[in-house]
């Protein structure tokens, strides 16, 4: 009799996604707008912990800068990420929401990185993008304007 009561406590939640299932931390990543789609992404900057591009080797070299440890490895994806800002063909909405997940790196792990060598690259990358796009940089550092002093000193 104990058995067939857990049966159907269990039973219960597999008609269709209960309350409890994980979905994911993607779902939260993603941006939705419900306003019209004309609205100008301007305003909607904003500095991302999580990655929210399309692009999948953008992905992999914002894991290789934020999670590992190795200095020259960080330098080296940092190159990939400059040449990234320097390409023309690649589209502006993807190098924006690059420099947004950028820059929230930059404010919490690369301006403190043990190696020289990363925070020169990432200099070099934010130099890139600022040329790149003006009107995100200046956007974005309105709303953190800490990450503008933080570059302005060590750039200094």
């Amino acid at each position: 009799m104990g058995k067939e009561k857990r049966k159907n406590r269990l039973d219960k939640g597999s008609t269709g996604l209960s309350s409890g299932d994980f979905i994911g931390f993607g779902a939260f990543a993603t941006e939705t707008t419900s306003g019209p789609s004309n609205v100008s992404s301007k305003g909607n900057l904003h500095c991302s912990p999580v990655y929210t591009g399309g692009d999948s080797v953008l992905s992999i070299h914002f894991k290789k800068i934020g999670q590992k440890k190795d200095g020259s490895t960080k330098a080296k994806t940092l190159q990939l990420l400059k040449k990234f800002f320097e390409d023309d063909s690649k589209p502006k909405k993807e190098q924006v929401k690059a420099l947004e997940h950028l820059i929230f790196l930059y404010h919490t792990k690369l301006n403190y990185d043990d190696f020289p060598a990363v925070r020169c690259e990432c200099l070099l990358v934010l130099s890139e993008a600022k040329k790149r796009l003006p009107k995100a940089w200046e956007t974005l550092l309105k709303q953190e304007p800490e990450v503008l002093g933080m570059v302005w000193c060590a750039s200094s």
